[in-house]
């Protein structure tokens, strides 16, 4: 996900959105995320299969729509031990985390970015991950477009380290911590 800019007076104000968690995902849904997932990352997109694959596993799943129903956003994650054994070989120093639940994908529409539907997405995820028993939220994220610092400042993540070429994005992506049971709600 890009950096929530605050719109300038020549901008419109961002799209206001809901967040929704998702136990049953449709097709369109699918189709959505996939589709949001390429406008905002051209240069590395997540293969549809692994999409897909997060989609079916046991973690959490939270889209956010605008007001007439159009998908703007979302977070797609599985269990960080499920998250280890995919990512072993680009990040060495992942280790095991009990009750973990990692952030497979982020994103939001640059029309719809605003912290107000950050926090609203964010709030039903960690929500849902904590009924869900997870105690621990991870994940990898960009550092050049200021989500990493956004997740420090206003979500309470913790960074471990920043991998200068992750998954050889030739860009640097911070490795995040979320503890649920303190102020990463």
């Amino acid at each position: 996900m890009e950096k929530i800019p605050s719109p300038s007076s020549t901008e419109s104000a961002p799209k206001e959105a809901t967040a929704t968690v998702l136990e049953n995902m449709s097709e369109e849904d699918v189709q959505g995320i996939i589709a949001i997932d390429r406008e905002i990352f051209p240069t590395m997109p997540v293969e549809e299969e692994e999409i897909r694959e997060t989609l079916l596993s046991k973690g959490v799943q939270v889209v956010l729509k605008t007001r007439n129903g159009n998908l703007a956003g979302y977070i797609i994650s599985l269990p960080h031990d499920e998250a280890l054994e995919m990512l072993a070989d680009i990040d060495t120093e992942l280790v095991e985390v009990e009750n973990g639940l990692y952030i497979e994908s982020i994103g939001i529409l640059p029309e719809c970015r605003s912290t107000k539907n950050l926090s609203e997405l964010w709030g039903a995820f960690s929500t849902r991950a904590r009924e869900k028993g997870f105690k621990t939220i991870t994940a990898h994220v960009r550092v050049s477009e200021g989500l990493s610092s956004v997740f420090q400042k206003r979500m309470g993540a913790v960074k471990h380290r920043t991998i200068e070429n992750w998954a050889d994005f030739d860009e640097p992506f911070d490795y995040l911590e979320f503890r649920l049971d303190s102020k990463g709600e």
